[in-house]
């Protein structure tokens, strides 16, 4: 009976629930966490104490600087045999209504459109700047 009893009493102790596993300090699942590549007795800095620096600085867009456009100098207008004026522009040449053309001043290039000839004048609209290289 001594044999039967003893046959019970580790079937009773293997029935009974084990108590659950300890949880795991930080260090322990740093540890089980750790990088293959990390040098021995490497250690981590906590990411939530690293100061984060920034890596380049934002810088506001810079204001367009105002630009002074050069005076168109016309030499002559003419009567075109198409009809309509051109005009000889100094430094351009001959142009007709509609043309863009454009002008170096100052390391930079200008270019309008001639939007109509008279007589005794045109109308330009500036269409951009370009600095030289």
């Amino acid at each position: 009976m001594l044999i039967l009893f003893t046959t019970f009493a580790l079937a009773d102790q293997a029935a009974q629930p084990t108590a659950p596993a300890p949880v795991q300090s930080e260090a322990a699942n740093t540890q089980a966490l750790r990088d293959p590549f990390w040098p021995i007795g490497f250690v981590p800095a906590d990411p939530e104490t690293v100061p984060i620096r920034p890596t380049h600085t934002v810088q506001a867009p810079k204001a367009a600087p105002k630009i002074s456009w050069p005076v168109l100098k016309i030499s002559a207008t003419m009567l075109s045999d198409q009809g309509g004026y051109c005009a000889l522009i100094s430094g351009v040449g001959v142009v007709k209504q509609g043309q863009d053309v454009s002008l170096v001043s100052g390391g930079v290039r200008y270019r309008w459109r001639i939007d109509s000839i008279s007589k005794k004048s045109i109308v330009p609209t500036p269409l951009d700047a370009t600095p030289l290289r």
